[in-house]
């Protein structure tokens, strides 16, 4: 199956979603200091990931079973870092559609606010989310 990235920022619908969640992408990339052509090549290879059936690793599916969430790490060209220690993007799935968008982006060691994995908080509002979009389609 092959999937179709969206930008968030084409939808301020689901930015505004998103941000209800505790999920601002206009702050995380400011706060990894991606910058603009840095989310670019990040939805480049990101697509180019989907495309080639490449999701990184699940963390909640909605009990329909059509919305996923997914963490894939992507590596920081900027400062010459790899991907175990680089970006950490968390994607949304919706399998029936075949189409996917960014939720959320930290970096693990570098930037304003590194981390080395979600908070509970944070995995707590993912779920919450994928249940609130769940319940959209229906």
């Amino acid at each position: 199956m092959s999937v179709k990235l969206v930008n968030p920022f084409d939808d301020k619908e689901l930015l505004n979603t998103l941000k209800e969640f505790g999920f601002d992408l206009k702050k995380d990339i400011k706060d990894t200091e991606l910058g603009q052509s840095g989310y670019n090549e990040l939805m480049q290879d990101l697509s180019f990931d989907l495309e080639n059936c490449k999701f990184g690793a699940k963390l909640h599916q909605h009990e329909n079973g059509t919305l996923v969430a997914y963490k894939i790490r992507h590596k920081d060209s900027n400062r010459s870092i790899g991907k175990s220690k680089a970006y950490r993007i968390i994607y949304i799935v919706y399998l029936t559609e075949e189409i996917a968008f960014i939720c959320h982006i930290y970096h693990k060691v570098s930037g304003k606010k590194p981390k080395s994995d979600l908070s509970q908080s944070e995995k707590d509002n993912l779920n919450a989310l994928i249940d609130a979009l769940a319940q959209q389609e229906e």
